[in-house]
């Protein structure tokens, strides 16, 4: 079980600091009106209601919690990708999934079945997933890591040591690919030419 660390959201405007307790006990200070763990259990707050404040104030805080990043096409989705996002949103809080472009891919001298925006829609609807980036340059992995203050870069273990230049910003984990399955293994049962998997 990954560690649950304390969210902070601190005010943009500089008036005021504001500490979110650990959310897995639920405790909440905001403007000055503490919400316990008993206040929960008493149905006078509940975590979704939390998490709808968090939201809705999203334009003026900025939140720190164990961020993952991971990287790929994401063509066909299929179970394999599914025990990725799984296994890398059980190494945080927060997964952000960076996407490759149309663009990015016709560089790569690939083609997706699914268009980029398709590819979006489907990924934001997977409940592991909490954003969805594109991808359009190999060189933009240390700029995501860096803005979106990274706490942890996972891909598949086929990628295992080329991107440990990024240990140098965040942890890197390459974790295990699901044997079997693959878009590319799809794509070939299916008579579909043109689709190498990343």
């Amino acid at each position: 079980m990954p560690e649950v660390r304390t969210w902070t959201r601190i005010e943009t405007q500089d008036k005021e600091f504001i500490d979110l307790c650990n959310l897995r006990l639920y405790n909440v200070k905001v403007n000055n009106d503490n919400i316990s763990e008993d206040k929960v259990n008493n149905d006078n707050i509940n975590e979704d209601k939390v998490n709808d404040d968090i939201v809705n104030n999203d334009k003026e805080w900025r939140y720190c919690m164990k961020k993952v990043i991971t990287y790929g096409t994401f063509d066909l989705l299929h179970v394999g990708h599914i025990n990725l996002l799984r296994r890398a949103k059980a190494l945080g809080d927060y997964l952000i999934v960076v996407v490759s472009s149309d663009e990015f891919n016709a560089i790569k001298g690939k083609k997706a079945y699914y268009s980029f925006e398709d590819r979006k829609k489907i990924l934001e609807a997977v409940k592991y997933v909490d954003e969805v980036l594109p991808e359009c340059t190999w060189e933009q992995k240390i700029d995501d890591v860096v803005k979106n203050n990274v706490d942890v870069f996972v891909m598949g273990d086929d990628w295992k040591g080329k991107f440990d230049f990024l240990k140098d910003y965040c942890e890197v984990v390459y974790l295990p690919r699901t044997e079997g399955i693959s878009t590319t293994k799809i794509k070939e049962d299916l008579g579909i030419v043109g689709y190498k998997e990343d």
